[in-house]
């Protein structure tokens, strides 16, 4: 199986930011290498399922006893929202919410049986998204690497491992903060 170049590069430009984030974030609390591995890799499942939903917009699913209509609530939301402003604004915070609620799902889902203080909630939450962000980053720097030059695909990949990175470790953090303390309220 060969690779394209393009994809190796596009991975290695993807990858280093996380690896640094994770650093950041691992060198002042000793996590087990696994549980940070297999979180790291459930983010990136929740945002390869946020993708298949995606691809699936506007097709029926035929679930052998009943069929599931996924609807592409973007166009949805742009016809209920005149304002182009605030459609937009509806969409990427709906978009968030269910990014959000996969990675939490599936940090969930990998870690409640390790939590030792609401630090290693936050953590697990963090270390999600920085696994969703990857692959993200990567899909995006896929699509993106013919069709930009190479100044503005260094901007794009710039944007992207820095602000777009950002924001997923920031709503990961606060999620898992407030997990943690619901979690060890009792």
């Amino acid at each position: 199986m060969n690779l394209p170049l393009s994809h190796i590069l596009v991975v290695l430009i993807a990858i280093i930011p996380a690896f640094i984030w994770l650093y950041l974030f691992l060198s002042k609390h000793n996590q087990n290498k696994w549980l940070v591995l297999f979180t790291f890799i459930g983010g990136m499942i929740a945002a390869k399922l946020i993708v298949t939903y995606q691809g699936y917009w506007d097709t029926t699913v035929n679930l052998i006893f009943f069929k599931v209509s996924l609807v592409d609530f973007r166009s949805n939301i742009e016809a209920l929202i005149v304002n182009t402003l605030l459609s937009t604004f509806v969409i990427f915070l709906g978009v968030g919410v269910m990014e959000e609620f996969l990675k939490f799902w599936i940090m969930r889902f990998i870690n409640h049986r390790f939590f030792q203080s609401i630090d290693d909630v936050i953590e697990l939450a963090i270390i999600s998204a920085l696994g969703f962000a990857f692959f993200e980053n990567v899909l995006y720097f896929i699509s993106q690497w013919s069709s930009l030059s190479a100044g503005g695909f260094v901007l794009f990949a710039l944007f992207r491992v820095t602000i777009v990175t950002m924001v997923h470790v920031l709503a990961s953090g606060v999620l898992g903060y407030y997990y943690g303390m619901a979690f060890f309220a009792s």
